[in-house]
């Protein structure tokens, strides 16, 4: 089931945009990128030149897209108005059941906070299940949509 139809005519990506990358800002970079290469299964990127102190962060690869993860402290710039730790709230689609989600989660022993709910995500309905990473930032994972009898 798709949204909106006309919604979706009126916000055709015109300009072809992509997601490329985002930007977390971690008190405790190590933690944060083994979080997100050990339990969600992205590539740590330039881990070992942000250690040696030549890259000024470390980043996680999904595939076409990527997280860099900033340390609190971090020169690099430009930046947000007012970064900080666990300020940022952001939906990952999982493309398998939400089962599997709550599976790989618990697993982990990382606590679901909020789901799983059915939410309107940016092209159809899905199941979700909410959890924080490491800084309290709220992670959402968009599951494939189940529904009821």
């Amino acid at each position: 089931m798709t949204l909106d139809k006309e919604a979706a005519t009126v916000t055709a990506p015109t300009l072809g945009l992509e997601l490329d990358h985002i930007v977390l800002v971690a008190q405790d970079v190590e933690r944060t990128v083994a979080f997100y290469t050990d339990i969600l299964g992205g590539t740590p990127h330039r881990l070992a030149e942000w250690r040696s102190g030549s890259a000024l962060y470390p980043s996680v690869l999904f595939g076409p897209w990527k997280i860099n993860i900033h340390p609190a402290e971090t020169p690099a710039a430009p930046r947000a108005v007012s970064p900080r730790a666990g300020a940022a709230d952001f939906c990952l689609r999982f493309p398998r059941p939400v089962a599997e989600a709550i599976e790989l989660l618990t697993n982990a022993n990382v606590p679901i906070v909020h789901g799983p709910a059915k939410e309107e995500c940016a092209r159809e309905w899905r199941t979700s299940v909410y959890f924080r990473d490491p800084d309290g930032c709220l992670v959402e994972f968009a599951c494939e949509l189940e529904e009821g009898p």
